[in-house]
């Protein structure tokens, strides 16, 4: 009998691209529009999805965290440890852009939205085979009103459905 055959395959994990929004209260920085538990649900997801965010998005992240430390006096230092929690609780990988990715957000900003941030992560989510965790809805909005594919953008309120 051929062992090979007895090993059952791993499973290949369903990808989740992680808006900032989701990132932020890590930092503590508090998102009202997302529910305390949606948070807490997010490191125990790791276990069964990978979380990717687009490398192109890190200088959005830490310009929202900056602009934080500003509005209420908090040190920078302290974000190392924010930052080393965040990365043991959640497993997210960085994902490089690909020329297609780029092309996409480019297309969506000449389209007419504002937010090159959304646009590198929708394109992201999109050639990656990955969900698209967002709260944007005025940007699903836009996308809907110039007919691009919203089947894979997700609510918080999808995410316990995913976990069943």
């Amino acid at each position: 009998m051929n062992p090979r055959k007895l090993q059952k395959s791993p499973k290949k994990k369903t990808k989740i691209l992680l808006d900032t929004s989701f990132i932020l209260p890590f930092f503590g920085i508090r998102v009202s529009e997302i529910p305390e538990y949606v948070i807490d649900l997010i490191p125990r997801m790791s276990r069964n999805f990978t979380f990717i965010y687009p490398k192109l998005m890190i200088s959005e992240l830490i310009a929202k965290i900056s602009k934080e430390c500003i509005k209420t006096g908090r040190q920078v230092s302290l974000l190392k440890h924010d930052f080393e929690t965040f990365l043991a609780q959640v497993d997210i990988t960085i994902v490089d852009p690909t020329p297609e990715q780029l092309i996409l957000a480019m297309e969506l900003r000449v389209k007419g939205h504002r937010d090159i941030f959304d646009c590198i992560a929708y394109s992201t989510a999109k050639y990656e085979n990955a969900l698209f965790l967002t709260i944007d809805y005025a940007f699903v909005d836009f996308l809907k009103a110039n007919n691009y594919d919203i089947s894979f953008i997700i609510s918080y309120t999808d995410l316990k459905k995913l976990l069943i």
